[in-house]
């Protein structure tokens, strides 16, 4: 591993090395990624990425990936991105699990959803995410943010074990799909998730929902998520501005401090819009099977400090 300061370039590529730091880069037209981190290691793993530029990237501008039994630790602080496919992309495939900090940067003029943090199935790793202070697109300047079929923010945890993550204080306008997205399913894994102060505004088209939470993708899962959403603020331009999504019966769906009825999905959108400055709010869940229900419960484990 080592340090790169100050060098501007076409891109970083990095296989099975046990750290990289790069600050104060400007990394423009690549023709893959900006930064390629991959690694198959059994040790821990470190890419920090801090004040930096990206520019015109042809792939992400900053791709972390593991497919190793070690702990992947990426932090990309304080950066500024634009013209790429994504900005940040951080993922495990495998056993390893990850540290993914992600705050502070600036997103404008992406092709995917700028900011991702995935644990691919079969992957089984324990991962936690903090997604913090960022911003996507410009006010008014039309798909600034990510203008065909894509939106601002993604945890996908796939697979099993747990997945922890913070998405809070994010600003993301001029996307056209989910602003804030996670989701967990392709296994067992256990998702808590804390969504809260985030605006989300000025939207490309009418893309919906705004934020959502869902838990399985596939009829076989038995995964279990824990979704806080709090203080959010969604535009009228997402019809549907939260969305909460029990999809299958085998998956468990908590909502910190909700007391009601876990079949009524009308009093859990009404606790969760009292909870949010919002006017939509939809729960839904399969209906044909009655036991595929919500319930409350305590606050979400979330990634330590």
């Amino acid at each position: 591993g080592g340090t790169i300061a100050g060098m501007s370039g076409r891109g970083v590529n990095a296989t099975d090395v046990t750290g990289v730091t790069l600050k104060s880069m400007n990394v423009s037209n690549s023709g893959l990624q900006g930064v390629l981190f991959f690694n198959t290691l059994a040790v821990p793993s470190t890419l920090d990425v801090r004040t930096s530029s990206f520019t015109a990237n042809f792939g992400n501008a900053v791709q972390a990936s593991s497919n190793g039994t070690g702990l992947l630790n990426v932090t990309v602080d304080g950066n500024t991105f634009a013209n790429n496919n994504a900005a940040v992309l951080a993922q495990v495939t495998s056993s390893g699990g990850a540290i993914v900090k992600i705050t502070n940067n600036g997103a404008t003029f992406n092709n995917s959803a700028p900011y991702t943090v995935t644990r691919n199935s079969p992957g089984g790793g324990a991962v936690e995410a903090t997604i913090t202070n960022n911003t996507v697109g410009t006010t008014g300047v039309a798909g600034s943010g990510c203008a065909v079929a894509c939106g601002g923010i993604q945890t996908l945890a796939l697979g099993n074990n747990t997945f922890n993550a913070l998405i809070s204080g994010n600003t993301i306008r001029q996307v056209a799909s989910t602003g804030i997205l996670a989701r967990a399913g392709e296994g067992s894994g256990a998702l808590g998730v804390t969504i809260s102060n985030n605006v989300l505004d000025d939207p490309v088209g009418a893309p919906s929902p705004g934020i959502l939470v869902q838990s399985g993708t596939l009829s076989t899962d038995t995964v279990s998520v824990c979704g806080h959403i709090i203080n959010n603020t969604v535009s009228i331009g997402w019809p549907v501005q939260i969305n909460v999504l029990k999809r299958f019966n085998g998956t468990v769906f908590s909502i910190p401090g909700y007391g009601g009825l876990g079949t009524d999905t009308t009093a859990i959108a009404n606790y969760i819009k009292a909870q949010n400055f919002v006017t939509t709010v939809t729960a839904t869940r399969l209906t044909a099977v009655p036991a595929n229900v919500f319930s409350g419960g305590p606050l979400c484990a979330t990634p330590a400090p």
